[in-house]
């Protein structure tokens, strides 16, 4: 991986890349970082969406019905990566530490960059949250 991503985010692109395989998928979708996210035992991702009056597992139901909507390859591709939006994401994520004076790309910095992103912030509105209130949690 790459030396300027916490363990955290390390763990979190790595999770993505299994999601995407598991499901053989040809590359890593924003989706499949977020629901890493939203499964990550010590979520930070669903005590903000809490946090803001949202529901974790409606957000969840929906990005898993986006999840199994993508094209799949079977066999499933042994090298899989990022689709252009997500690499624009981790690209974004990256901005953003650097802009808060982190040495690291962050969750935080990652979970800004994916809810800023189109496709997800849809789906936030959709479940009824407010990206802005998910912004100032973090």
């Amino acid at each position: 991986m790459s030396e300027n991503f916490t363990e955290k985010v390390e763990k979190i692109i790595l999770k993505s890349k299994e999601l995407a395989q598991e499901n053989s998928h040809i590359e890593i979708q924003p989706w499949h970082m977020f629901l890493a996210l939203l499964d990550d035992e010590d979520s930070v991702l669903k005590k903000v969406i809490t946090k803001s009056g949202g529901d974790a597992l409606t957000v969840e139901r929906a990005i898993k019905r986006k999840i199994v909507q993508l094209p799949v390859q079977n066999p499933p591709p042994n090298d899989i990566n990022f689709s252009k939006t997500a690499y624009k994401i981790i690209q974004n994520a990256q901005k953003i530490s650097s802009k808060n004076k982190d040495k690291f790309c962050t969750i935080d910095s990652l979970i800004i960059a994916l809810i800023e992103s189109n496709d997800i912030s849809s789906i936030l509105k959709s479940s009824g949250i407010n990206v802005d209130s998910i912004k100032e949690q973090i």
